[in-house]
């Protein structure tokens, strides 16, 4: 069974519970899922697939992550607390996701294989574990196993780096137009 006709069948079992969290929950993933299948031109009635229906929760996940964030930091637990309910319903329905020590070997390797030695890479290399990973970890852990990958290696590269970078002084003799310091200076600078 799908996660998309697993969600329609939590719905009614949520109706009749009268749980109120959950039902609430589980309509904004159906609307969500809703509005996905008319972005990519199908009919609201059709089904997402399970990878298409991981992302959408993904997506909401995020959106109730950053809202509590927003809400304790503005001193609003009453508003944070159904977000978190929330939240917690929706990671329900994720897949569980790897640890950054887990991570860690998997970036060693691709770090390798790529040939990574500076920090200016990152991106790529990033990039290249979370294809690998395909959604099984989150982008946050990747990025902060990658950046303490690439961090010893960008220290020592950046001390011989730094004193061949050097930029040359300004030539003493170049023309540097001056900007008047009050606008009845630029008027009477006008004028002549």
């Amino acid at each position: 069974m799908s996660i998309h006709t697993d969600l329609r069948t939590t719905l009614k079992e949520a109706m009749k519970a009268k749980n109120e969290v959950l039902l609430r929950t589980v309509r904004s993933i159906m609307t969500a899922c809703t509005n996905e299948l008319v972005a990519t031109s199908r009919t609201p009635q059709s089904e997402l697939s399970d990878e298409e229906t991981i992302a959408v929760i993904k997506r909401l996940a995020k959106q109730r992550k950053e809202s509590i964030l927003q809400f304790e930091a503005a001193n609003r637990p009453e508003l944070a607390e159904p977000e978190k309910e929330e939240l917690a319903i929706l990671e329900s329905y994720l897949p569980t996701l790897m640890t950054q020590e887990q991570i860690k070997p998997i970036a060693e390797t691709i770090k390798n294989e790529l040939g990574v030695t500076d920090k200016a890479k990152m991106g790529i290399l990033v990039g290249a574990v979370m294809k690998k990973l395909q959604g099984q970890a989150d982008g946050a852990d990747v990025k902060a196993v990658v950046e303490g990958s690439t961090a010893a290696i960008s220290s020592k590269t950046s001390v011989a780096s730094s004193r061949g970078n050097a930029r040359p002084p300004a030539a003493s003799g170049a023309y540097r137009p001056q900007k008047p310091s009050s606008p009845a200076l630029a008027i009477a600078s006008l004028g002549k």
